[in-house]
């Protein structure tokens, strides 16, 4: 029987436990930094594993926040030209965009980070904005590239051990999926006018797959058009967000059991996603916004 948790109680005053449990679900509350906060208290210090192995102890476990992404002058210089230009348009023109995204789906939430850590007894007890997800060391997770027009919703679900690079997207994703799929009448209003919405990821924004796309007559706006950082302007990446939390809440066992939660999920969604375009088509006043923060799209998931 293992006795590191009685002589960890043991090495512990009463005041110092206390701090450690005042800290449970909060911001910037590592166990390095509760090793300081009660030297500072107490005026003695306490070693990292007596801390983590009282917390270990009490129950409480590792989770790791996703920091929103801060925005710089340049971006929102280019988000506010952008929103400028899209500020004229009208429901009928939003209906003629093809919005995509490719991103992750994890079994047991996103791998950890040592900085980021929140420590608390139950996933629960920490505020859902903060965005947590419990640590996990070996997560497995499943790659899927989505695409929406006003008629059909379109996924792609990654190969396993295949690398989201830009000779995939190309090769792949691209040739056999979305240009196909954006040459056929019964998926959109108008094949000429339809405009592809890239998320400006690495693999998208490569000269490479700029070059393609062009070559193969697709419209879509450029890195010069496009501003990066701006998920909340591409409103496949929120359609994405809710995806995964939809999936991810499920808990699964294995790969398979993952990709049929998945499915679907997606099968679903494929017979409503018509009225996503529908509801998106912010205001002038919005678009200002949009170019100075982060606001979301709360009339998507409402629909879903």
């Amino acid at each position: 029987m293992d006795s590191r948790p009685e002589q960890t109680a043991q090495c512990l005053s009463q005041e110092s436990r206390d701090i450690i449990i005042e800290s449970l679900a909060k911001e910037k509350k590592s166990i390095r930094g509760l090793q300081k906060e009660i030297e500072q208290v107490r005026g003695k210090k306490k070693s990292l594993s007596s801390i983590h192995r009282f917390l270990q102890s009490i129950g409480a476990k590792a989770f790791h926040q996703i920091p929103a992404p801060k925005l710089t002058e340049k971006n929102v210089e280019d988000r506010m030209w952008f929103c400028e230009f899209l500020s004229e348009w009208t429901s009928d023109d939003f209906l003629f965009l093809a919005p995509s995204d490719e991103f992750f789906i994890y079994e047991a939430g996103r791998p950890n980070f040592q900085n980021d850590r929140i420590w608390a007894l139950h996933n629960d007890d920490i505020p859902q904005e903060l965005k947590i997800r419990e640590k996990s060391k070996t997560a497995r997770c499943v790659g899927v590239f989505l695409m929406f027009t006003a008629k059909r919703l379109m996924w792609v679900i990654k190969e396993q051990g295949q690398s989201w690079d830009g000779k995939y997207l190309r090769d792949v994703v691209l040739t056999r999926h979305v240009i196909p799929f954006l040459r056929n009448p019964e998926n959109v209003l108008s094949i000429k006018e339809t405009t592809f919405l890239h998320d400006r990821a690495p693999c998208m924004s490569a000269l490479a797959t700029q070059n393609f796309l062009k070559a193969n007559e697709v419209d879509f706006f450029g890195n010069d058009e496009w501003p990066g950082a701006s998920p909340d302007l591409n409103a496949c990446e929120h359609l994405g967000a809710i995806l995964k939390d939809r999936v991810e809440q499920r808990f699964q066992n294995t790969r398979e059991e993952l990709l049929t939660a998945l499915t679907n999920v997606l099968e679903k969604w494929s017979s409503i996603v018509t009225c996503l375009c529908l509801s998106w088509n912010p205001t002038p006043r919005v678009w200002r916004q949009f170019g100075r923060r982060a606001v979301g799209t709360p009339n998507i998931e409402a629909k879903l």
